[in-house]
């Protein structure tokens, strides 16, 4: 296993398996408990490491490429994970009654978001900035919904597509740079499945909550390692994502920062859709050196996306889950626990 680690990143290899290699979280020791990850290119590995304290879990080297998010995006419609956001963009797109209530059956991170604001309570004068709002459809629906959101997005291409497809609501930017003004201006900031794929997470949610007015909250969602304790690496292949978040490494990472973490009860979303609690795993190589895409989006689920079928073949399956689950007269269980495979963070002032 280690082997496979010293020979892909030579000279670093001591480094990485030395005592001096800590969690940038807690401090601990980080293990190496992979040496080689297939990673989500054809051709490249991985080390991942653990840290023994707090369990991040971290992708080595730990670095983002923006040119391989060209190749991602050039392959959207197949990619298996992100072939759905383009299909939420364009639903919303052609049904503009659908809000927020719509995206929230879909996944865990956006049924939070619609948690989050009911129970801050929505005001009309309700600031919410969408942080990495790439295609634009969720500031979109926050703004159907009566709220002020706006979205921020480092890509110019994404700004201009998603001020073309939903209106002016989109600022190209960064949270580290050029957004001094904004400091202590919105109600909510939301990160949305977004800090597993930056260099330092820990220094973008500082500056995130920067932007949070007194009072105010931030929103971070992000695949939960604490749900799947003996799993090395049942995430993303890296290096889509570089980091896997335990609840421990979150909460430490809000006491370094000074702040107060609390973790959204998710029991009433996996109680209505069991079938989430267990997503695929995605192996690597997903895309070839040369950018083809070697594993596509099932068939199937194509064909019921084209229709808009999705909603009801999800319906009919979370159905049948809990219909079996009466039958075998299943307690509580695994479907009213209150975490799940992704987790939802709110962070405020600390007491």
């Amino acid at each position: 296993m280690v082997t496979g680690v010293r020979e892909s990143l030579g000279e670093e290899f001591r480094e990485l398996t030395g005592p001096t290699h800590s969690c940038p979280i807690c401090d601990a020791r980080m293990a190496v408990v992979d040496g080689s990850l297939p990673g989500y290119v054809e051709g490249t590995s991985f080390a991942i490491l653990d840290c023994t304290s707090c369990h991040l879990g971290q992708a080595y080297p730990t670095s983002a490429d923006p040119s391989f998010y060209e190749m991602v995006y050039h392959n959207k419609w197949h990619v298996p994970g992100y072939s759905r956001y383009w299909y939420y963009r364009d639903f919303l797109l052609h049904h503009p009654k659908k809000g927020l209530e719509f995206l929230s059956s879909f996944e865990p991170c956006y049924w939070g978001v619609r948690r989050t604001l009911e129970e801050e309570g929505v005001r009309q004068d309700t600031r919410v900035l969408d942080v990495g709002s790439g295609l634009g459809y969720l500031t979109a629906v926050l703004r159907r919904g009566g709220l002020e959101a706006w979205g921020l997005e480092m890509s110019a291409d994404a700004v201009r597509a998603a001020q073309a497809a939903f209106g002016p609501w989109y600022i190209q930017g960064s949270v580290e740079h050029g957004l001094s003004q904004l400091r202590g201006s919105f109600d909510l900031v939301l990160m949305i499945e977004l800090i597993e794929h930056v260099d330092d997470p820990a220094r973008l949610i500082e500056q995130a909550f920067s932007l949070v007015r007194p009072g105010g909250r931030l929103l971070v969602t992000t695949p939960n390692k604490s749900y799947f304790p003996s799993e090395t690496w049942r995430t993303d292949p890296p290096p889509n994502h570089l980091w896997w978040f335990s609840e421990q490494s979150i909460s430490r990472l809000a006491d370094k920062l000074r702040l107060h973490c609390r973790f959204l009860d998710q029991t009433e979303y996996y109680r209505i859709h069991p079938g989430d609690r267990t997503p695929p795993q995605l192996e690597g190589p997903v895309l070839g050196s040369d950018g083809t895409c070697l594993k596509r989006e099932s068939y199937l689920r194509r064909g019921l996306r084209a229709t808009g079928s999705v909603q009801l073949a999800r319906s009919l399956r979370d159905l049948t889950l809990r219909a079996t689950a009466r039958i075998a007269r299943e307690g509580p269980g695994s479907h009213t626990a209150h975490r799940g495979p992704d987790m939802c963070a709110i962070f405020s002032e600390a007491k």
